[in-house]
């Protein structure tokens, strides 16, 4: 008896240190990512349009790398889409490519600017200590909170679309935690919702981390796309309707026939095409 105690133990124990190298990875999005998507990203939205992605650097949490592969995937997204892509991944536009005449339609440019940043990271220092009194049952716990800033421009630089994308990334480690999302995976969840259904991962104890990964994409990449294609349709109806023209007593002074004035009172004037008593102050000197 006491031997089969102390095998079992020995089992328990030696699972719980396998198991304290693990980590669970869980996407959760916040602000901005919750809105409706009617836009397919799949489909060809945005052909013979042209679209500078101006990613700016030195968000805090976000190296130069960070950004030049935010750069190369919302590019690749838009060019799927059909759209003629030109990136810039400095602070300030320079140097920008002129797009090929042609290959776009007159007056269908727009700017999509982005800027990402770490806004907050828990202090996982206390959870860890806790959990290596543990035996890493109870998990060690780190979060981050980020943001994505943008906006979109015409090709005059007015403002379209002004937004901010925020989402959490929730990593909890050892052995409690992985154990308890392993044994969820095996007896509750649906395959497409399981944790460890991550290919690739052979000797990797990480739950979650692709599957995190993708459905982060998912909800960017789908949200760019809804809000250029809103900035598209915004833009083509401000310039079908055309500028605002003055009304009431700020109105321009309607031209007069013959080129010249000529008073209202007095019956009719020659040349003036008025009948008369015409009350129209315009026409007084």
């Amino acid at each position: 008896m006491t031997r089969t105690l102390g095998a079992s133990a020995t089992a328990v124990l030696g699972l719980a240190l396998l198991a304290s190298g693990g980590c669970v990875h869980v996407y959760q999005p916040l602000d901005g990512l919750h809105q409706p998507i009617v836009v397919d990203p799949t489909l060809r939205n945005f052909e013979g349009m042209a679209l500078t992605v101006h990613c700016v650097p030195g968000g805090e949490g976000f190296s130069r790398m960070d950004n030049l592969a935010l750069c190369r995937r919302v590019s690749t997204l838009f060019e799927n889409q059909g759209a003629v892509v030109t990136t810039i991944d400095t602070a300030m536009p320079y140097d920008v490519e002129e797009t090929p005449e042609g290959e776009v339609e007159p007056g269908s440019k727009l700017t999509l600017r982005l800027q990402s940043r770490r806004i907050s990271k828990s202090n996982a220092t206390l959870s860890a200590l806790i959990s290596s009194m543990t035996l890493t049952l109870y998990p060690a716990k780190e979060d981050e909170v980020y943001a994505l800033d943008l906006s979109v421009r015409d090709e005059d630089g007015f403002l379209l679309v002004r937004d901010t994308f925020k989402w959490r990334l929730v990593h909890r480690y050892g052995a409690g935690v992985w154990i308890a999302n392993r044994v969820s995976d095996w007896l509750v969840r649906e395959e497409d919702e399981k944790l460890g259904r991550d290919k690739g991962n052979t000797g990797d104890l990480s739950l979650g981390k692709k599957s995190a990964g993708e459905e982060m994409s998912n909800h960017l990449y789908g949200q760019l796309s809804q809000v250029v294609f809103d900035a598209k349709m915004r833009r083509s109806v401000l310039h079908e309707v055309g500028p605002a023209q003055p009304v009431g007593r700020f109105a321009p002074p309607p031209p007069a026939a013959g080129g010249d004035r000529k008073p209202a009172s007095g019956g009719a004037g020659e040349g003036s095409g008025k009948p008369a008593g015409t009350n129209n102050p315009w026409e007084r000197e």
